[in-house]
């Protein structure tokens, strides 16, 4: 059944049809990835003459900048979209109609491990949290920009042209329209909800469905192993004369585990769910996160099939 969903964040609406994707050619599927060839690749350990200057990273047991021993890298794009000394473009004879504006800012790239890897799902959990930690250092180091955005996109699906995982971080000049709608909103919901907060109350509500949602689920595959077993145990009862239901029994309902609770983030910062929006099976595309002038924020791993979009703020 399709329906209309308006998003809580920015009050945009978007068409679900979840019944077209059994239309013929409608499955989406792609392709697992090609490993990486650590000859040709840029950003591996040892090739740090590829890229531009470092800006920033981390080496633990220390080491000469622009050299080997680093667990989190950043380098300034070499295209950039941004630059801090971009030109003036020349003024056009309408600009009420045609206005253009220096792009001035920076642009960085993240890479976000030394290992040859697709995905940030290919890390382990502690190097994703040293990468997410960079993320926030860079953001603070931007810390003069009208805003700042860091996003993840992995493999050509997902807009990278560097199969090497990294994340691109982009100081503006000026905070986009739909960040400023949502900061309208956020005002508008405390007011209506005598102080509520909206990211906050929205993850909370994401999470408690989604728990009720695996319930549910369990639950209905326990009816289907209750089904199962009962109907194995009455074959058994009347080819032996019974006798085997109780250990049928407990063997279909066995206990469940409750689902994983929701962990907050590291003390003094507060943790909220921002969007959900499909992306390509197993491209990992596409984790947006932002800082605004009043607040920092970063970004969680997504899921396979999903783009994750979080926000960390000052708690």
């Amino acid at each position: 059944m399709p329906e209309i969903r308006i998003d809580p964040l920015t009050g945009l609406r978007a068409i679900v049809a979840t019944d077209r994707v059994q239309r013929p050619g409608g499955e989406l599927t792609v392709a697992p990835p090609d490993p990486i060839d650590p000859a040709g690749d840029p950003f591996a350990e040892g090739h740090e003459d590829q890229t531009p200057p470092e800006l920033y990273a981390l080496r633990p047991a220390g080491g000469e900048a622009n050299g080997p021993g680093w667990t989190v890298r950043v380098v300034p794009n070499r295209f950039p979209a941004l630059q801090p000394d971009a030109p003036e473009p020349e003024p056009d004879a309408h600009p009420e109609l045609c206005m253009a504006v220096a792009a001035r800012g920076a642009h960085e790239v993240i890479v976000n491990s030394p290992q040859p890897v697709v995905s940030l799902a290919d890390l382990s959990t502690e190097q994703v949290q040293v990468a997410v930690d960079v993320w926030r250092e860079r953001m603070r180091a931007q810390a003069g920009a009208a805003y700042v955005h860091v996003c993840v996109n992995e493999r050509l699906e997902g807009g990278a042209t560097q199969s090497h995982t990294h994340a691109q971080l982009f100081a503006l000049s000026f905070v986009p329209a739909v960040v400023a709608r949502e900061r309208e909103r956020f005002g508008a919901y405390a007011v209506r909800t005598m102080g509520g907060n909206l990211l906050e109350d929205l993850v909370h509500e994401e999470v408690r469905r989604r728990a009720r949602g695996e319930q549910e689920h369990r639950r209905h595959r326990r009816g289907e192993g209750q089904r199962e077993g009962a109907a194995a145990v009455t074959e058994a009862g009347a080819r032996q004369g019974g006798g085997h239901s109780i250990q049928g029994s407990a063997r279909a309902s066995a206990p469940l585990s409750d689902p994983s609770p929701y962990v907050p983030p590291k003390e003094g910062w507060r943790f909220s769910r921002n969007a959900v929006t499909p992306s390509v099976k197993s491209a990992d595309a596409a984790i947006s996160c932002c800082r605004r002038a009043s607040s920092s924020s970063c970004s969680s791993i997504p899921a396979k099939a999903h783009a994750l979009s979080w926000r960390l703020t000052p708690a």
